[in-house]
């Protein structure tokens, strides 16, 4: 028996602020957040990438620059805030608590652009803000509620059924018949109560709540994603600077490139 139930999947923060595409390139993206106009530059090359989020009042937010070379490295990294340098291992806590859109303008981005991540080390770090803005503030459009047995979903006969409010996404790539198929190194999940009482761990996404689907091109586990998830269930939790700096998928990986699906 598990209990979780997800209290809504819509696109929102705590104060309902809602972000809309304003303009898009291969490139650059502009957003209207709850009245803030923001501007994301995202560009890859064969040898770089560089990424930078802004607004009219805080023109150097924040700003990567990553070499794409095959190494394990995080030296490899520049992180800015406000021109001043950062350590990758940075959670960026000031940053996130600051701004709460952050989170909702990166998921915006994700849904209704839909760039592939595991191609783009720049979109990966604006993915990787995203999820840690969700983790940071804890936003109950996306929390999960833990109920008592009464209410709780019964997953014995690892049916669909079992997936209740749980983010329908995952529950078409696991199972013992799933009808999406994994990508890349993805794994699927044969036993659906497994993998809902280990909190969907290796999933990309908070638990079973969210998958971001385009962080590694579906809802399966994947390397990055499970050394990820397994920082954040250490000694500090989601606190840990490892567990927000996405450690495993984004730095210190396992795979020849310079991020891990």
């Amino acid at each position: 028996m598990i209990s979780l139930i997800l209290v809504s999947l819509a696109v929102a923060a705590v104060s309902g602020t809602k972000c809309t595409i304003a303009s898009s390139t291969p490139f650059k993206t502009r957003l209207s957040c709850g009245g803030v106009l923001i501007s994301i530059t995202h560009r890859d090359t064969p040898t770089s990438s560089f990424f930078s989020l802004s607004t009219p009042s805080t023109p150097d937010l924040i700003s990567v620059t990553n070499s794409n070379q095959v190494t394990n490295s995080n030296k490899t990294m520049e992180i800015l805030v406000n021109g001043e340098r950062r350590e990758l291992s940075d959670p960026l806590v000031d940053v996130l608590t600051a701004y709460p859109w952050l989170g909702v303008a990166a998921r915006t981005v994700h849904d209704k652009l839909k760039l592939p991540a595991w191609k783009r080390p720049s979109v990966m770090f604006l993915y990787r803000l995203g999820m840690a803005a969700f983790q940071e503030e804890e936003q109950p459009e996306f929390q999960e509620v833990e109920l008592s047995n009464k209410l709780s979903v019964s997953c014995d006969d690892g049916s669909v059924s079992c997936w209740g409010g749980i983010d329908q996404e995952i529950a078409k790539y696991h199972g013992p018949s799933p009808t999406l198929s994994c990508k890349l190194n993805g794994i699927s999940a044969p036993d659906t109560t497994a993998l809902i009482k280990d909190r969907c761990f290796g999933v990309c996404g908070p638990a079973c709540k969210m998958c971001w689907e385009w962080v590694c091109g579906d809802c399966c586990i994947h390397t990055g994603c499970r050394r990820h998830d397994g920082f954040c269930r250490g000694r500090y939790g989601k606190l840990n600077s490892d567990c927000i700096s996405f450690r495993g998928v984004l730095w210190d990986t396992v795979t020849d490139t310079p991020y891990d699906c």
